[in-house]
């Protein structure tokens, strides 16, 4: 059977406030799992004001942005009449409310995330501050109950503890303690001892001149002992302890209590009267009870200053983030993210590592001879490399107990701990940043996240790096074919031309024997006249990207133009058009020469005879011209290449022709596509939009 005054077997009332209806339900329902928790939910910071007035809550969930009012003025108007445990929930991106919750009372905050591991961190969370109060109330009441003389006392050291709950600074809380133990036990001398490093010093005092004594925490002094056993100490006479050192006050009796945080005593309250048995149990018990307050207000701003650093350390990464931008290297963004890293960070020690042909390359280091090290294999042990592998960071307190661990040398000393963040791109890892340290368990949780917000950073440069590569191969691609296309182009006139204009000179040297040959002449005619064809259907064939739209009946200009270039011997022609009108906007010129190469080309494919079959349709506001053949068809391997500048399935062909159609139709906002089987025929489909 377990005690009545154990926490965590009793039932847990919560109230929920939050904006958000569905995590207002998610957080129920979850929380409601364990059945000692009950949560009533609301979305209003009015309602939940008069359900704090009527009942009872062990803790208060809010959020921080709601309309009727934030999350801090909420807590701070809750503060001014309930001491309930408050828990603040805030989104990303609202880091800085983490430096302002603790000054307005409230216990804790936690960043919402939108996926449900965050759930258990909540109720983690919760259960440890509500047992840590329900600790502390029980505690106050059982003093309270055995100690009804001192009920006062009591109530005034709660009034202190009020005081240390909203404490903006040390030097509040130094105050507040001293005016607490001078409001409730009797003394001639109160010293605030804070210890610092093997010693323990006196920073603040009452009753005598003795501001920065200080005590070896392995010599004499009770506050020494007090210190070093973790534990109170309560003589009430001075003189047969031999830990007694005397100062200006001989005092007779002495009361020690360590305030420990985080397992670690950091300050001792100390006590000291000129009478004999001047301290009574109770007194210790008081000042006891007082310690827990310090401690849970030292706490406080312990982690207030962790948030605030957080948020100072995230802020200066973002600041000195252009760095990274200006970098024209990989080894410049190494050596960028390295100098940003030692200045908000202060480790000064590691490699930027490339993943590159199955190894990890060092491309830049710091605090280490890059000579010495080595390329790692992908497939071989290694911190780093294990990072690379699982995509995940590697954080390792002791190398030495670590069996991937690569050993560097430092200075003569080996790295104790290593911290590695892997740097993504699409999904794959590129760089490792590695950072090691001759400590042993350096590299802090805080640390590993601003670690990887500054992966993310070199992430951005490095895709942009790569992004600007591929746009410059592409623009060196296109100058390439632009030179070949040019080179195509003139080999093309020149072969085409050489036939006319060697025509043209043989009848000049006949004309200059026999001036009135007109048969001479008919060949220059002809000759001239085939030279203009070449130069003709070269433009045609050739786009240089201008439109002319009007309105145009594209029924009509289908039918005239498939009509008025009649179809070879054993080639039938089938139209299906509309029996309407079918109105768009495009450049009819542009449009018909489109319709004359798919036609003149499905000619071609029919040699022996067959069936041209042209069809038109409207839909969804799409004019849909299907133009088919029953002739040889084209390869597969060839489907892919038809819209290729100068490739060509025709003996005689330029390659130009279906790259002028693809143009013209995606000019006008369409698309062209081909189907095709060998042996049976080829379909070319048309999409142009109406409006």
């Amino acid at each position: 059977m377990a005690r009545p005054d154990q926490p965590s077997l009793q039932t847990i009332n919560i109230l929920h406030v939050d904006d958000d209806l569905d995590y207002l339900q998610f957080t129920k329902a979850f929380l409601e799992r364990d059945p000692k928790v009950k949560v009533k939910s609301t979305a209003s910071t009015l309602e939940a004001l008069r359900q704090l007035e009527a009942s009872r809550f062990d803790c208060l969930l809010t959020d921080y942005k709601m309309p009727e009012k934030d999350g801090l003025a909420f807590a701070r108007e809750i503060r001014s009449f309930n001491d309930v445990p408050i828990i603040l929930l805030y989104d990303q991106g609202s880091e800085e409310v983490a430096e302002k919750v603790f000054q307005v009372g409230i216990d804790t905050c936690i960043r919402k995330e939108p996926n449900p591991a965050h759930q258990p961190v909540l109720a983690q969370n919760i259960q440890n501050i509500v047992e840590r109060h329900r600790a502390l109330r029980a505690r106050v009441l059982r003093e309270k109950q055995r100690l009804g003389k001192y009920s006062e006392k009591l109530e005034a050291l709660h009034r202190h503890a009020t005081t240390l709950a909203v404490s903006r600074d040390y030097t509040s809380v130094v105050e507040t303690t001293l005016d607490a133990v001078e409001a409730v036990v009797g003394f001639h001398y109160i010293s605030f001892m804070q210890r610092k490093g093997d010693c323990i010093q006196s920073i603040a005092n009452r009753g005598a001149a003795l501001l920065g004594k200080v005590f070896k925490l392995s010599g004499q002094g009770i506050t020494a002992r007090s210190a070093r056993e973790k534990r109170t100490i309560l003589v009430n006479d001075l003189r047969g302890d031999p830990d007694y050192v005397q100062g200006s006050l001989k005092s007779l009796s002495e009361l020690a209590v360590p305030v420990v945080v985080a397992d670690e005593v950091e300050v001792v309250i100390n006590v000291e009267n000129a009478d004999l048995d001047a301290f009574t149990e109770e007194d210790r018990i008081i000042l006891e009870t007082l310690a827990s307050h310090v401690a849970s207000a030292l706490q406080r701003l312990r982690e207030q200053e962790r948030q605030s650093a957080y948020v100072r350390s995230l802020e200066a990464l973002h600041r000195h983030a252009n760095r990274l931008a200006a970098a024209g290297s990989v080894s410049e963004v190494g050596e960028s993210s390295f100098s940003i890293i030692e200045e908000v960070l202060g480790f000064n020690i590691g490699s930027f590592e490339l993943v590159s042909g199955g190894y990890l390359e060092a491309v830049y280091t710091k605090g280490i001879d890059i000579e010495n090290v080595r390329a790692l294999p992908l497939d071989g042990p290694s911190v780093m490399v294990r990072a690379v592998n699982t995509g995940e960071t590697q954080l390792v307190p002791d190398t030495r107990l670590d069996p991937d661990y690569v050993s560097v040398t430092v200075e003569g000393t080996r790295p104790r701990s290593e911290l590695a963040v892997p740097v993504k791109v699409g999904g794959e890892v590129v760089v490792v940043i590695n950072i090691e340290s001759t400590e042993v368990a350096k590299f802090t949780e805080m640390d590993r996240i601003l670690v990887e917000i500054m992966a993310q950073h070199v992430a951005s440069v490095l895709e942009k790096m790569r992004r600007l590569e591929e746009v410059q191969e592409m623009e060196r691609t296109k100058a390439r074919e632009a030179v070949e296309s040019v080179a195509k182009i003139g080999s093309m006139v020149r072969h085409d031309l050489r036939g006319p204009l060697a025509a043209i000179g043989n009848a000049a040297y006949l004309l200059k024997g026999n001036p009135e040959d007109t048969k001479v002449l008919e060949i220059i005619d002809r000759s001239v006249s085939r030279a203009a064809e070449i130069l003709e259907d070269l433009r045609e064939r050739t786009w240089t990207g201008s439109l002319t739209p009007a309105p145009t009946d594209l029924v009509v200009l289908i039918r005239e133009t498939v009509e008025g270039l009649g179809a070879p011997e054993r080639v039938n022609v089938a139209l299906k058009l509309h029996d309407g009108v079918v109105n768009g906007r495009v450049d009819g010129a542009k449009i018909r020469r489109v319709l004359e190469n798919l036609v003149l080309n499905a000619f071609d494919a029919m040699p022996d005879g067959g069936e041209l079959s042209v069809e038109e349709q409207v839909n969804d506001g799409c004019l849909v011209l299907r133009v088919s053949d029953t002739g040889v068809g084209i390869p597969s391997e060839s489907l892919g290449k038809l819209f290729t500048p100068f490739f060509t399935t025709k003996k005689s062909g330029t390659g130009l022709g279906l790259v002028y159609c693809r143009q013209v139709v995606e000019a006008h906002g369409g698309t062209i596509s081909v189907e095709s089987e060998a042996g049976r025929g080829t379909c070319f489909t048309v999409k142009l939009p109406l409006c």
